[in-house]
């Protein structure tokens, strides 16, 4: 009796990916079918240039290589070294985005600045003097 397997993989990695099925028969005894391999370009990346930085003055622009389409979001996240979220800001349709530092009170050091749209996800390091 013939049985047919779907799989969907939602995140794929960028290149090659490699796939193959394991059968394990009622009497324990198993088999894997042959390797099938995937090219595959992965999630969409997100180009993002922070400047000034390090950041003096208390304000950071952030620019997206392009612009997000109508009704696409993207998600803006400062965090410390700890981890701590230090500010959490949705952007829509913008290409460039101005971030007060100022009002977090941050003290000197080194900061993550994420910006995730769908599966597609970048980090920038930020310095604050």
């Amino acid at each position: 009796m013939a049985h047919k397997y779907a799989f969907t993989h939602t995140q794929p990695a960028a290149g090659k990916n490699y796939y193959r099925l394991k059968q394990v028969d009622h009497d324990g005894t198993s088999a894997y079918s042959k390797i099938v391999v995937i090219e595959s370009k992965g999630a969409p990346e997100m180009k993002l240039t922070v400047f000034p930085n390090p950041v003096t003055g208390g304000e950071v622009s952030l620019k997206l290589e392009r612009a997000l389409a109508g009704n696409e979001t993207a998600t803006v996240q400062v965090r410390d070294l700890n981890g701590r979220l230090i500010l959490d800001r949705s952007l829509n349709g913008a290409q460039t985005l101005k971030l007060n530092l100022k009002q977090h009170n941050l003290k000197p050091g080194i900061y993550l600045i994420s910006l995730q749209n769908g599966s597609a996800i970048t980090h920038q390091k930020i310095v604050v003097q």
